[in-house]
């Protein structure tokens, strides 16, 4: 057994149980959610279509719920125990909406999950997570310098959002989607990511560093 079979399947193993329950009645979309959550680990999801086009947006929307099961934020960052973790998306949400409420009807460390559309970088402070769609590309750069220090995981889907300065960018290689993280900006914004997630990552440094 090679050293990538090994690691995928210690991951698969040490899988985190969801700390919420699906509650809405499509039992389809709860097997698709779990579906996502094993191909997240093995970082082997394959995607149909275009890689920022409407049918890809379901998968990265999984991956986006995994992450953050993996990711620790400072104390402090939630005003309490069952304080929501609030994912903001920028612009145009591309994401279904039933998806979306399938989203928000899980918890992560006891937190339910809010998703709110921001339509400019104001107030994005009071976010945990900040998504930035490729139509809305033109505004990372102001995304992660209003951002630049602060305990966000900004996410983006587009060439050198990483290198920019974002934490984690979602990447498409032969169909599959993959992602980047910036461990700089990581460190920057006071976060903790799992050493799971970052045996399936790409990591990269900010350009400016390079």
């Amino acid at each position: 057994m090679n050293r990538s079979v090994q690691i995928r399947k210690k991951a698969v193993e040490e899988q985190p149980r969801y700390t919420g329950v699906l509650v809405a009645a499509r039992p389809w979309r709860r097997v698709a959610l779990l579906i996502v959550a094993c191909c997240f680990l093995m970082n082997a999801r394959p995607l149909r279509g275009e890689p920022n086009d409407d049918t890809s947006y379901p998968v990265k929307l999984g991956f986006l719920y995994q992450l953050t099961l993996y990711v620790q934020w400072p104390s402090g960052s939630f005003k309490s125990a069952t304080a929501p973790l609030v994912v903001c998306v920028i612009g145009h949400d591309p994401f279904d909406s039933d998806l979306e409420e399938e989203f928000e009807n899980h918890t992560v460390e006891k937190h339910p999950v809010v998703i709110r559309r921001a339509k400019g970088i104001d107030n994005l402070g009071s976010c945990h997570v900040v998504f930035v769609p490729a139509p809305e590309s033109k505004q990372s750069a102001k995304v992660i310098a209003s951002l630049q220090g602060s305990p966000v995981l900004t996410v983006g889907e587009t060439p050198g959002f990483a290198e920019r300065g974002g934490l984690i960018n979602f990447t498409v290689i032969q169909n599959r989607l993959h992602f980047e993280i910036n461990l700089d900006a990581v460190r920057q914004a006071s976060l903790t990511i799992s050493s799971r997630v970052l045996a399936l990552a790409k990591i990269v440094r900010d350009s400016s560093q390079q």
